[in-house]
């Protein structure tokens, strides 16, 4: 629950009572191109060379272009494939350390350690929140199932 509030996106708007969207691209965005009848969005790579540039095509869309948050790119945040689990008391937790979003946690005990829980079938797993906030996704197995934690 605390990343919901944490990772709240809406700021007052001067003192109006209104609330807006940081991070908007706007009307005049260079991460918005109209070309051949087609709205594209930059996913990444250098806008200013169409051949190191990748955009997604965005036509059609409901939602304007401008209304959209911007982002770092597409891939940009490494996934965690291959997640290493050790027992609740492994010296290694405390390795992690805070998260950057929440610098006031303090973290003296593995129980201290925030994290999402997931159980299958009576096999549970636990990813700490601070290591999420790093990676924001994790491909995982549990029963043999395959499953993704996003953050």
């Amino acid at each position: 629950m605390a990343a919901v509030l944490i990772a709240a996106p809406w700021v007052s708007a001067g003192g109006t009572g209104k609330k807006k969207f940081r991070g908007l691209l706007g009307k005049n965005s260079k991460k918005v191109i109209h070309k051949d009848g087609k709205t594209l969005l930059w996913a990444g790579g250098d806008r200013n060379d169409p051949e190191k540039a990748q955009w997604y095509d965005y036509t059609g869309s409901p939602i304007p272009a401008a209304e959209l948050q911007f982002g770092i790119g597409k891939d940009r945040i490494k996934s965690i494939d291959d997640p290493l689990f050790v027992k609740p008391n492994d010296p290694r937790l405390m390795k992690i350390g805070p998260s950057p979003y929440r610098r006031g946690e303090k973290v003296n005990t593995p129980d201290d350690i925030n994290v999402i829980g997931y159980v299958v079938d009576g096999e549970a797993r636990a990813y700490p929140a601070a290591l999420l906030d790093h990676h924001e996704l994790v491909n995982d197995r549990i029963k043999g199932k395959p499953i993704t934690v996003g953050w």
